[in-house]
């Protein structure tokens, strides 16, 4: 069931990063806003008591942060640039928050609006992200983030299919990994990365144990995106998310037809199979195709 209105309170306040989601007094999400790297994402990403589930900038990828949005191959008329990497390449550029609007700051739900340039090394802004965040209780274990995103172009861009892409990729933290001793979940029964990369899913999942507790991570595809169900990116070591941009011809997003990406991040306390992750999409899916706004688990 949803939170009701005698729930713990979320607060969405400002920081000297970004923003700070709290469930009374506990933060359980951050939204970084990029002004110290190469790119906004969410980070870091909890269960409503607070434990972090996502990782930020590992050791072996220091370009994953949390959950995130970026591309490697991106082909425009100045040239084709990589918004995924940080390593300092010629070809590499950033993206900058260009505005922020808080649309809800406290109540069973908050919410907030972000756009982003992708500005090349040249100077352009050949991609535009705009980002609407919505954050609600489901219940005292599970915190479900609505995550919204438009790709707008001022002239057509090629996302040409690399494995480098993020449309999004969530990074979990080791213990919520199948090398850490967690297991991965699709909607389709398979497991971990040799039954789950390439297949289409209409959600993945990770649990596993912290502190002598079940915590888990879900991603639930929007039956209205694009190849839905997409095609998962999914490795044993942590990285998991939709990549039809892998898996297909190259996507020419036009400045008439923004791409649209929908998703609904989980965050909850127990196993997968206790969260009721497929019974959560169900209804994410239903409300969806009626047209209905809600967020009710």
């Amino acid at each position: 069931m949803a939170a009701t209105g005698s729930s713990p309170l979320l607060n969405l306040v400002e920081t000297s990063s970004g923003l700070t989601v709290r469930l009374d007094t506990t933060p359980v999400l951050g939204y970084q806003d990029g002004r110290t790297g190469r790119k906004p994402y969410l980070h870091p990403l909890c269960a409503p008591d607070g434990t972090v589930l996502t990782d930020d900038a590992p050791a072996d990828h220091p370009h994953h942060h949390g959950a995130w949005i970026a591309h490697h191959l991106v082909t425009c008329a100045s040239g084709q640039w990589d918004f995924y990497l940080e390593r300092g390449g010629e070809r590499e550029g950033k993206q900058v928050q260009t505005t922020l609007v808080l649309l809800q700051t406290s109540g069973p739900r908050v919410a907030f609006q972000a756009r982003h340039a992708w500005i090349s090394p040249r100077g352009d802004t050949p991609v535009t992200a705009h980002w609407h965040v919505t954050v609600q209780l489901f219940s005292s274990a599970m915190l479900a983030v609505d995550w919204a995103i438009a790709l707008a172009t001022h002239e057509p861009c090629t996302f040409s299919p690399t494995n480098e892409s993020a449309l999004p990729l969530i990074r979990p933290i080791p213990a919520l990994t199948a090398r850490g001793g967690a297991s991965m979940w699709n909607s389709r029964g398979q497991r971990n990365e040799n039954q789950t990369f390439g297949r289409p899913a209409e959600w993945v999942a990770v649990s596993g144990t912290i502190a002598n507790s079940a915590y888990g991570i879900a991603l639930l595809d929007h039956p209205g995106n694009s190849y839905a169900p997409q095609p998962w990116f999914t490795r044993d070591y942590g990285p998991f998310g939709p990549h039809f941009s892998y898996f297909s011809e190259p996507l020419v997003v036009p400045p008439w037809r923004p791409l649209l990406l929908r998703y609904r991040l989980l965050l909850y306390g127990g196993s997968t199979e206790q969260a009721g992750i497929q019974e959560v999409w169900q209804n994410y899916a239903i409300a969806s195709q009626l047209g209905i706004a809600s967020l009710e688990r």
